[in-house]
């Protein structure tokens, strides 16, 4: 081992000789040097080495290497041999390549390999690292991105780029990220040609023929088609690929068709409804189709989840539009054909949506609806009280109704001590006492609290 060590540090010595001639290192930094890269050496060499000691090692040799470089630049130093420029780089893309050999799964170490490869525009390097990484970590979908996107951005390869994908989602079906990327390529590959064909046609060149398909798509709509064939289709996939086509030339017919196809898949999810309500109404600015999608989603989809969702959707875009979305007669509609009745929690739930979000008109008249419905049910009476201004001569009526419900009667007795004078309260009182509406008052004071 100790030969080895020493017969690469006497390798490496005229490398620093000729840096201390030049005087880019002082002479005890060159010592410091020696000794360090030493115990590194002997470190890999033993028989129990970490990757901790080849990361160490690799980070010694790139900050070695920058200060190098930033000393000869401000030195001014043109005098360097080929072979003591080079040889750091060449060291460094020696200890990467052991240190991947030995820990071949650790996607981490191979892109940080990568970018150093890329810092240096190695090319032949770095087309190998790729592979490599690819080989021994299929599964590693970002890897497979990488590769890619290099082949499109370096190499102005979409073929390659193409080519990779394909192999990626074969190791990779269900891997979103892949048919996301893979959608964004296609689509920047259309954007690619657009600028092209405008350079073409700013030169009056006679071959555009085929500029009426231009912005057809048609690959990206192929991508899209299997990515949600492979993928159970959720809002925030389909927001993914709508983030990427809005950046296209000429998207709209692209994203109306990520829209439609997402629809016949997934018609039972509302929150795609709205995606495609969202966009007509903010991208192409057409709310009376907006409003329309909105109540065909309503009738597709009677649910109370459903509705509420509209509800807050209504309410989001009248605070961006500055008017209201959706009329109230509309989402008046809206609530008498939904399944909002089916229960009582349900409607409960629904009123004190509307009562939130500020729609008071509608929610008195879809409360009138519900007290109508459920004439046997104290809690929507209940509601009135607490959320509307009601008249002592209503409160009177409700506990006639439902005496038991001690809630009614405490509501009651608070808005008839405020109204009433004493004499009328206490007759009132001694009214209800009488009727057995309420077992116990055990304490009363005027304008006070009436406890149970």
């Amino acid at each position: 081992m100790a030969e080895i060590v020493q017969s690469y540090i006497e390798d490496s010595l005229t490398e620093i000789h000729e840096f201390q001639h030049l005087g880019i290192f002082t002479p005890h930094e060159c010592k410091m040097i020696v000794k360090k890269r030493s115990e590194f050496e002997y470190k890999l060499r033993r028989r129990m080495s970490k990757k901790s000691d080849y990361i160490q090692y690799i980070d010694y040799e790139l900050k070695l290497d920058k200060l190098k470089h930033d000393r000869i630049k401000k030195l001014g130093s043109n005098n360097i041999s080929e072979g003591a420029k080079f040889k750091n780089v060449q060291k460094i893309h020696f200890l990467f390549q052991k240190s991947l050999e030995k820990y071949k799964k650790d996607t981490h170490l191979w892109i940080k390999y990568i970018n150093f490869c890329k810092s240096r525009k190695s090319s032949r390097s770095l087309g190998i690292a790729y592979t490599n990484a690819l080989k021994h970590n299929p599964e590693a979908d970002h890897l497979w991105v990488l590769s890619a996107k290099n082949e499109l951005e370096l190499n102005k390869n979409v073929s390659s780029a193409r080519s990779l994908f394909h192999q990626a989602l074969k190791f990779n079906k269900d891997s979103i990220k892949l048919w996301i990327e893979y959608f964004r390529l296609e689509v920047l590959h259309v954007e690619k040609l657009a600028k092209r064909r405008k350079f073409l046609e700013s030169c009056d060149h006679p071959d555009l023929s085929n500029s009426q398909s231009f912005f057809d798509y048609k690959i990206a709509k192929i991508v899209f088609n299997k990515a949600i064939e492979a993928q159970s289709l959720s809002q925030s996939i389909l927001q993914a690929f709508v983030d990427v086509a809005k950046k296209a030339p000429e998207s709209k017919s692209l994203l109306l068709y990520i829209f439609e196809t997402s629809l016949k898949k997934e018609s039972g999810d509302i929150d795609i409804w709205l995606s495609l309500a969202e966009y007509t109404l903010l991208t192409l600015q057409e709310k009376g189709k907006c409003i329309s999608i909105i109540e065909t989603a309503a009738k597709v989809l009677p649910s109370l989840s459903t509705l509420e969702k509209i509800l807050r959707f209504s309410h989001k875009h009248q605070t961006i539009l500055g008017q209201p979305l959706l009329p109230n007669h509309t989402l008046l509609a809206l609530c008498m054909e939904s399944h909002s009745f089916k229960s009582v929690e349900g409607a409960i739930s629904f009123l004190t949506t509307l009562h939130d979000l500020g729609y008071t008109g509608v929610m008195e008249k879809f409360l009138a609806k519900c007290i109508f419905e459920y004439p046997s049910s104290p809690e929507f009476r209940m509601f009135k009280v607490q959320f509307t201004i009601t008249s002592l001569e209503y409160l009177a009526e409700t506990v006639s109704k439902f005496p038991d419900n001690p809630l009614l009667l405490e509501a009651y007795l608070k808005v008839a001590a405020f109204e009433l004078d004493y004499p009328e309260f206490r007759k009132l009182l001694t009214d209800l006492l009488k009727r057995g509406v309420c077992n116990k008052i055990r304490r009363y004071s005027n304008g006070g609290d009436v406890q149970f």
